[in-house]
């Protein structure tokens, strides 16, 4: 159904006490409260004019209810009537206006309005000026997913021309080819998450259609989708600008500083403040469990600054123009062989066995991009950032001879037609050698006798030729440090690297410390460093996805903030996530491996209180047992414990006698003597999941 062209009359206007305004995220634009100060700075200055027609806010009402104002134009009522714009204008209100005289004057309309009216009420006051790219773009993928033509052509005429046309032309990509579309498709997952679009900017688009990478940008945009569903799923409305600002690049699993921080946010509620107490504890320990800074739109986009350079030395590689995407048309090069060349440190190869054609085309291609991002100053001349409280860093030339070993060692790994293009490493040191006589003897000048000159750069040639590679010693890169050495703002946690830390960790840029997501437990350090940041960077772009949960972890904390230790000696000493590859840890006795609960509708389970907790599709759950082998055969029967992180079953000690869970109906053999107690409905999804849980255990469901 299309928006009415035609313009809907209101019922009237009058004065309304603010307290009786209220509205909700999915009426009104995503809070900002840099936006409600800019307004209170403004009422500051000019006066809040809340007569003029202009600034009236729109509200519903049910016909019935509205009646003429009185002599002074207020409306008295009852109940709260619902407005579906001016947020901001009324926060701003409340804070400057003294408690006595707090009121707006309000525009009605009949309460029955069709969700297309209420959009187009909408636009007719949205007349913001700073609304960002990212909530026009977000506002416009809403349009085109409710098939609203009106209210697409509403919003693509508040971009400019040029953004326009990047829109289209990533949509008509998205038509061509099944990467854009992929591209295109992982943004639109982030609908649901407003606070995650004020930072995008359509005018990055253009640069990230010349890049070339949508399927290095699908993972990137695909992780940050996965972090915040895993944080927040069941409040993914409620996420607001201001929280992605706090959080956006931190680690409270890797650094005690960044987790302290975030603490004081919760406490002080400076970030999820619109939810309540329950669920915004049971987020925090949803926080604590990401073992990489927390990617958003922001990130992304400066991240890909770091991508932006590399990606060009990527194409320079190829023999001729893209045709598609820089992988696909690498995987075309690609000799389809299953052996690939490890590159240990820089030049020094082993080689390796890969179960498939495609793992090894993965890994050799992989490398190459950390060949990029080790010498993209060296080899495009585009500097790394400067350090706080140092000199800008110096223009680099442009070496040779990094082109001639990065083609050089593409042939090596399989990709075939490249090294032509910058010759072998004679022909390298050949080229360093004429130039180096050229610049040192100006042919306007001297004069050169043509066999001297040849004789000179041979001899040259073979001095190089002498010279070893040097060794690089064997080192362990850190994921977190007791000094601050890169800083706790954001824009220290993405984007180009500054020089410093590129100089420090180019050593440590080899696929054997980058090829892998991060699995170790916290060190609980204060500060995350520099390799961490890069790490997590070429994860987000190269990796594919898998839980981000902690391979091994020995605590749950619940919403009470109260750790519960699950050792070996209590009564549960198996654990296991549901996964098709559980790891074990001999020390612990834990057995730990990642889930993926399936998507499906919200599940209510009733503990052991009578209290009901909601287990969401994407809430982390542990499955919990006691092996009969492991059990003494005089005890009670031990029970199956089902457990949201979240909830309250974590404040309470586990006990094989006590039981949590109903699954009789699908009990069998080990399973037939576990104490039980019933689900609040019989609910398939659940049962999924359970059957998920152990179907690697030794117990049959």
């Amino acid at each position: 159904m299309l928006i009415n062209s035609q313009p809907m009359e209101s019922l009237g206007h009058a004065r309304v006490k603010i307290d009786k305004l209220v509205y909700t995220d999915n009426d009104v634009r995503q809070f900002d409260p840099r936006n409600k100060d800019r307004l209170v700075s403004i009422f500051r200055f000019q006066g809040c004019c809340r007569d003029d027609a202009v600034h009236r806010v729109p509200a519903l009402i049910e016909p019935e209810l509205y009646h003429e104002a009185d002599g002074n134009g207020f409306l008295d009522l009852s109940t709260p009537v619902r407005c579906l714009h001016g947020r901001h204008r009324l926060e701003a209100a409340k804070e400057f206006l003294p408690v006595g005289d707090q009121w707006w004057t309000v525009d009605f309309f009949p309460q029955d309005v069709s969700a297309d009216g209420k959009a187009a009420i909408r636009r007719r006051y949205a007349n913001e000026s700073n609304i960002s790219d990212g909530e026009i773009y977000r506002h416009l993928r809403l349009c085109v997913r409710a098939s609203n033509v009106d209210g697409m052509n509403h919003w693509l005429s508040r971009l400019s021309g040029s953004m326009r046309r990047d829109i289209q032309r990533l949509e008509k990509l998205a038509l061509l080819q099944r990467p854009w579309q992929m591209f295109r498709d992982s943004l639109d997952k982030l609908l649901d998450y407003p606070g995650l679009w004020p930072a995008l900017q359509l005018g990055a688009f253009h640069r990230l259609l010349t890049i070339h990478c949508p399927e290095e940008m699908t993972r990137y945009v695909d992780r940050i989708h996965l972090t915040w569903a895993r944080v927040c799923y069941l409040h993914r409305k409620d996420l607001d600008a201001a929280t992605v600002r706090a959080l956006e690049g931190k680690c409270p699993y890797l650094s005690s500083h960044d987790n302290a921080n975030m603490e004081v946010g919760m406490h002080q509620r400076t970030i999820f403040a619109g939810i309540a107490e329950d669920g915004r504890y049971s987020i925090l320990g949803n926080l604590r469990l990401v073992p990489y800074p927390i990617p958003s739109l922001h990130t992304f986009l400066e991240d890909t600054k770091y991508l932006e350079p590399c990606a060009r030395i990527m194409k320079n590689l190829l023999p001729s123009k893209i045709k598609e995407t820089l992988q696909k048309d690498f995987a075309r090069h690609h000799d389809q062989g299953t052996t690939w060349q490890e590159e240990r440190s820089e030049g020094r190869f082993v080689p390796k066995a890969a179960p498939n054609a495609e793992e090894a085309r993965n890994r050799s291609y992989q490398q190459l991009w950390l060949f990029a991002f080790r010498h993209f100053p060296e080899m495009t001349g585009i500097t790394p950032r400067k350090d706080r409280g140092r000199p800008k860093p110096k223009q680099p030339q442009i070496e040779k001879g990094w082109w001639q070993l990065m083609s050089n060692m593409a042939s090596n790994m399989g990709f075939q037609g490249l090294s032509h293009i910058h010759g072998t490493r004679l022909d390298a040191d050949q080229r360093m050698a004429r130039d180096f006589l050229h610049q040192a003897r100006p042919t306007q000048f001297y004069e050169f006798d043509t066999s001297a000159f040849d004789a000179e750069v041979r001899r040259i040639c073979e001095c190089l030729s002498r010279i070893s590679r040097r060794t690089d010693k064997s080192d362990t890169p850190e994921l977190s440090s007791e000094r601050d050495l890169c800083g706790s703002d954001t824009a220290a946690r993405c984007g180009r690297p500054h020089e410093q830390s590129l100089v420090g960790d180019r050593k440590f840029l080899f696929l054997r410390y980058m090829g892998s997501n991060i699995r170790k437990s916290g060190s609980g350090k204060p500060y995350i460093t520099s390799f961490a940041i890069k790490h997590a960077m070429f994860a987000n772009f190269f990796l594919e996805l898998d839980d981000p949960q902690v391979s091994i972890m020995a605590n749950v904390t619940d919403s009470e903030d109260t750790t519960v230790a699950l050792s070996p000696t209590d009564s549960c000493l198996s654990l296991q996530l549901a996964s098709t590859n559980p790891t074990h840890n001999e020390e612990t006795g834990f057995s730990i491996s990642p889930i993926e609960p399936p998507m499906s509708s919200e599940t209510n389970v009733i503990d052991r209180r009578g209290t009901t907790v909601s287990i969401s599709p994407l809430t982390p759950i542990l499955a919990t047992t006691l092996p009969p082998s492991a059990a003494p055969a005089t005890q009670t029967p031990p029970t199956l414990l089902i457990v949201d992180l979240g909830s309250g079953f974590a404040r309470r000690k586990y006990e094989t006698n006590r039981p949590v869970i109903d699954i009789n109906s699908k009990l069998q053999r080990d399973f037939s003597d576990f104490n039980t107690i019933r689900i609040s409905r019989d609910d398939t999804a659940l049962q999924n999941i359970i059957h998920q849980a152990f179907a690697k255990s030794s117990c049959c469901l």
